[in-house]
């Protein structure tokens, strides 16, 4: 019986070759996109589980909330909290922190060719190994980062600095200054865990490093307030982090309660479970910029309405042609098949159609995933290997089969043997309605994609070409992790001034897209113990010119004011309005406790420090007390002859340091980056839109060649009468015109409640413009009579005594 079957079926795909490729492709495009999905979300939801015990890691982070800036949600603690917590909280078995530079490092060794600016190098406690289940190829876990001054390279950083040779107990000088031992080499990190780092440091090491205040670095005289770590603990079997978080606010007010009555601070730890950060978490530093789990459901969503239109391009396909299988029905009931086995025919016929189209599918996959990961960024490999990849496979192939088939095998099987064998079947109104019902909601869908992707694209057009304060275009960036450099930048600096391309030049310890720090200032009329929190930067002179920041009261830095290097500051006007000194804020006092004291010089437009996402902040701007402070430079060049410019600067850059890699970067490259998981995703969901609408056009295709079919010899009557070739295509689309246009209007307020939440991401957006709509409607009725017009021109162009022949 099951051979007969399939004899059958494969029979029919021979007479029908052109609807059975129709429907091959179209089930085989949707379940290409199925697989990509099923890849890219295993890969997401793979984040952070590799640690054996990961359920019981939690990241520390903590809600840092004053008066007068409202709530900050960071990923960083104190450095203390985690040793004194682990000595006052049973419940917390070990600990491990992660601490990485301002600017990356100078890492290097003796050969001048193997020194790299690292920006994944951190610091960290000896108990990282044991806690998140690292990988020793070579050394002793337990002792590797036991004492300060050494490090453990990755697999790939051993193979950068020391090539074949064996690292072990070689020295690496950090910074420039520190000389660091190798005393491990580890298996790279898995690639699917939000901690990425090419070099661990003993942070033992930080005690001994004069920049973090020496022994002083992990105190809470010191360092008790401020957030700058990553803090990661694990609990013990059976605890809770709600049981640790019920502790925090004893702990707190123990250590920091007369600190934190005096600022008027409030302190919340939180504890995260480590396998939801990469998906849920989205504060202030993060490690690395995370995903979010509202694109897991997004494109899953995506991948089943694709994968439902192309089912439905096979249930329309089916119950259209059902006329043409209706004698075949009646004479296999009139020779004794009963309802049931026609079931089973016709459904094992969409069953043996979707295990073709999954055969398509997996080919064309392996082929598409290259391409799939440069679109989306990742690093998805392709097995048959996996039990649970082969069981998704199968089991999708059979629900394709079974869905698609399910409607017309019980509708076919349901002809009555006597009507079906005397005059086929007619088309019911209820079948014509539901195969109307399922276009418009094929190019429903196809329109909200339409919507989406323009709106995706205007607002990744709007953040990366909106005014933000400043001038990123023309910036040329170039990291100075040495403190050497750092010392003698001024000396760079006279020098590539000379070069004609080079307008302004200035160095800052952070630049728009980068880490930004808060201090604590006293403003004037305010009385001690009534401080406000405000982020600060450290520049040097020409900060603003370089950046084209513009000034809208008071004067920028001056070398010609000899002062202004140790008592002026420049506010932006959120600061200002912050202080409430709208009305005069020239000549205010402003007091950093144990630091500084001085005047307000000026006030700057406000602009974006940060991404898009977050609101501008209530910033300080002062020079630099010591050049050590400068991590950055930034130039600001003519543009024009861009390489003769940049070997003129990598000339200077060698005279200057001779033994240091020249390393530059773009602002505006930098900054566009804050936004690389949005123009990712974008494109990715701008490619699924086209699949849909391409999807959409086949079905769309098939019924309009079945249609025009159909109709051939109503077609050649209207001809003989007169009827142009115009006239008869406008009869032919105007069905499928109507239905289109149906299909937008539902698809509106659909697309806009859709994309309304979607930029709810951004504190700063672009609006949705009316014209979307009409003109997504424009493309999909275009698209739609592209697709039909070619049927009903050819119909139109055949000649009627042919089609009127047999009449």
């Amino acid at each position: 019986m099951l051979k007969n079957y399939i004899k059958i079926a494969l029979r029919n795909f021979r007479n029908s070759k052109g609807y059975s490729f129709i429907n091959l492709l179209g089930l085989a495009t949707g379940m290409i996109c199925c697989l990509l999905v099923f890849f890219y979300i295993r890969d997401e939801l793979s984040y952070d589980r590799a640690p054996e015990n990961a359920n019981r890691i939690f990241r520390m982070v903590m809600d840092f909330e004053t008066p007068d800036r409202g709530l900050i949600q960071t990923a960083r603690t104190p450095p203390p909290w985690a040793p004194a917590m682990m000595e006052e909280i049973p419940e917390i078995e070990s600990f491990v922190r992660f601490k990485t530079p301002l600017v990356s490092w100078l890492i290097g060794n003796d050969a001048a060719d193997k020194r790299f600016h690292e920006s994944g190098f951190y610091f960290a406690d000896a108990s990282v190994f044991e806690m998140f289940d690292y990988r020793l190829l070579q050394g002793d876990p337990r002792t590797a980062l036991k004492e300060p001054n050494t490090l453990v390279l990755t697999e790939s950083a051993a193979k950068k600095y020391f090539g074949d040779k064996n690292p072990m107990g070689e020295i690496l000088r950090a910074d420039n200054t520190y000389d660091l031992e190798v005393t491990g080499v580890m298996q790279d990190p898995p690639s699917n865990s939000h901690i990425r780092f090419d070099i661990l440091a003993s942070f033992d090491t930080l005690s001994v490093l004069p920049i973090y205040g020496g022994g002083e670095y992990a105190t809470f005289r010191r360092t008790g307030l401020f957030p700058d770590i990553y803090t990661y603990i694990r609990l013990a079997e059976g605890t809770r982090s709600e049981d640790i978080e019920r502790k925090m606010p004893e702990f707190i007010q123990k250590h920091l309660g007369r600190q934190i009555d005096r600022l008027n601070l409030k302190l919340t730890p939180e504890f995260q479970p480590l396998t939801r950060i990469h998906l849920h978490s989205h504060l202030d530093a993060e490690m690395r910029a995370n995903s979010d789990f509202r694109y897991i459901y997004i494109f899953a969503a995506v991948a089943l309405f694709i994968l439902l239109i192309a089912c439905i391009n096979f249930m329309n396909l089916a119950t259209a042609r059902s006329a043409g299988r209706a004698r075949e029905v009646g004479l296999r009931k009139v020779i004794g098949a009963t309802k049931q086995q026609l079931v089973f025919q016709f459904l094992g016929e969409s069953i043996l159609m979707a295990l073709l189209a999954m055969g398509l599918a997996l080919g064309l996959t392996a082929l598409l995933l290259p391409a799939f990961n440069a679109l989306s960024g990742k690093d998805l490999g392709f097995t048959l290997m996996n039990g649970g990849t082969f069981s998704m496979i199968i089991g999708i192939a059979c629900f394709v089969g079974f869905l698609s088939g399910s409607y017309p095998s019980f509708y076919l099987s349901a002809f009555q043997p006597a009507e079906a064998v005397r005059e086929g079947r007619k088309t019911k109104s209820a079948n014509l309605f539901l195969r109307k019902a399922l276009v418009i909601f094929q190019f429903s869908v196809s329109v909200v994609f339409i919507i989406g992707t323009a709106v995706v694209s205007r607002q990744l057009h709007y953040v990366q070409n909106t005014r933000l304060g400043f001038d990123k275009r023309n910036v040329l960036i170039l990291p100075m992790g040495d403190p050497r450099a750092r010392q003698i930048y001024h000396s760079f600096k006279d020098r590539v001034l000379t070069n004609p391309n080079v307008t302004a030049v200035t160095g800052a310890d952070s630049l728009p897209g980068g880490l930004i720090n808060i201090l604590i200032f006293r403003p004037d009329g305010v009385p001690a113990g009534q401080e406000v929190t405000m982020e600060n930067v450290f520049v040097d002179h020409d900060f603003l010119e370089v950046l084209g920041i513009e000034l809208v009261a008071g004067r920028s830095f001056s070398r010609e004011y000899p002062t202004d290097a140790a008592s002026a500051f420049i506010l932006n006007e959120s600061a200002v309005k912050q202080l409430g000194w709208e009305e005069d804020p020239l000549g205010k006092r402003i007091v950093i406790q144990g630091f500084k004291q001085g005047n307000v010089i000026g006030v700057v437009e406000d602009f974006h420090m940060k991404s898009l996402h977050q609101r501008i902040e209530p910033l300080v701007i002062q020079i630099a007390p010591d050049p050590d402070q400068l991590h950055y430079l930034a130039l600001r060049i003519i543009p024009g002859d861009l390489s003769r410019t940049l070997e003129s600067i990598e000339t200077s850059w060698r005279a200057v340091y001779p033994y240091d890699p020249f390393n530059y970067s773009f602002l505006e490259q930098d900054f566009n980056r804050l936004y690389r998981s949005e123009e990712l995703r974008g494109r990715v969901f701008a490619a699924f839109a086209l699949l849909t609408i391409f999807i959409a056009c086949l079905g769309l295709l098939g019924l309009a060649s079945f249609t025009a079919e159909q109709r051939t010899k109503e077609i050649g009557i209207r001809k003989v009468l007169g009827a142009s070739v115009p006239s008869i295509m406008r009869l032919l689309s105007r069905e499928f015109v109507i239905l289109v246009l149906t299909a937008t209007v539902i698809a509106w307020p659909l697309a806009f409640v859709v994309m309304r939440h979607w930029l709810r991401n951004f504190a700063y957006r672009t609006g949705m413009p009316l014209w979307i709509y009409p003109a997504s409607t424009v493309i999909a009725v275009g698209i739609a009579l592209l697709t039909v017009g070619y049927q009903a021109l050819k119909a139109s162009l055949a000649n009627p005594a042919d089609t009127l022949r047999t009449e």
